[in-house]
C-alpha cells in the first residue's frame, strides 16, 4: 500500500492530534476558565477530557488497524 504526500500528511495531523488528546495535551482549543469558575467546572471538564482521551484512543486504534489492512 503507497500513500501520495497529500494523503501521508493528513494521516500524520490527525494522529499527532488524536495522541496529543490521548496523552491529555492541551492543544489551546478551549479557553480556560478564570476566577472561581475554574474551580466550579473542574469535575465536568474531568470527565469531559476522559471521555475525549477514551475517544482518540479508539479511533487512533481503528485508523491504525484500517491502515494495516485489518478492519475490525
Amino acid at each position: 500500500m503507497s500513500w501520495d504526500d497529500k494523503t501521508l500528511a493528513e494521516a500524520a495531523a490527525t494522529a499527532i492530534i488524536l495522541l496529543e488528546t490521548a496523552r491529555d495535551e492541551d492543544l489551546g482549543f478551549e479557553e480556560k476558565p478564570v476566577g472561581l469558575e475554574a474551580y466550579t467546572e473542574k469535575g465536568a471538564e474531568a470527565v469531559r477530557a476522559k471521555a475525549a482521551r477514551e475517544l482518540a484512543i479508539r479511533t487512533l486504534l481503528h485508523l491504525l488497524r484500517k491502515a494495516g489492512g485489518r478492519e475490525a
